[in-house]
């Protein structure tokens, strides 16, 4: 059985590849077998709920087969993509709720007292239908999203037309975030304030 290897991994292609084919003290082999434990590892944190989107976990055999003669670099690739998801705090529980927790601190200091880490998530998913309603289409059938810029000018300007009030639109914001998560069946994720 092999050894457990350190958090070290390479993470590096060029790095990877000089290791795999100087062989100075390290085999091949060992670097395959610490793919699979890292592949084994990140199997389990798949498992616990970590988004995989982002990391490809083939198996040794399926990277020969994919690969052919070019195996080593395509090894390289896929081994420091996963040992670089591993490393990130998106691959851990630990890790989520941090991020969560910082996003929805970042996003309460902007004024949306409403979201907290738990619904932090869903006000993306919120705000993704906000940005989908409001796209615009042009003749050739293209979707054209409103940049940051424009969308400051706008809103700019409906504060100047008395349209709505600078200091109300995050309230109101919170308020349509609350609805949204009603409205989904997500009371329990509301924050009582």
């Amino acid at each position: 059985m092999a050894k457990k290897p350190s958090k070290d991994y390479i993470t590096n292609v060029q790095t990877f590849v000089r290791t795999a084919t100087r062989h100075k003290g390290v085999e091949l082999r060992d670097l395959q077998k610490d793919y699979s434990y890292m592949r084994k590892v990140a199997l389990g944190r798949i498992e616990r709920g970590a988004p995989a989107e982002t990391v490809q976990l083939p198996t040794l055999k399926e990277l020969r087969e994919t690969a052919g003669g070019d195996f080593v670099v395509q090894f390289a690739k896929t081994s420091t993509q996963l040992a670089k998801w591993l490393q990130s705090p998106i691959s851990t529980e630990s890790g989520r709720r941090e991020m969560a927790a910082q996003k929805a601190e970042t996003l309460q200091g902007l004024g949306y007292e409403s979201v907290t880490p738990v619904n932090v998530e869903h006000f993306n998913d919120f705000m993704d239908m906000w940005r989908r309603k409001y796209e615009k289409y042009e003749g050739t059938q293209r979707v054209l999203l409103f940049d940051s810029d424009e969308a400051a000018e706008i809103f700019d300007k409906l504060v100047e037309q008395g349209k709505i009030k600078g200091s109300s639109n995050k309230s109101r914001m919170s308020r349509a975030f609350n609805d949204y998560l009603r409205a989904h069946g997500m009371e329990d994720k509301i924050r009582k304030l």
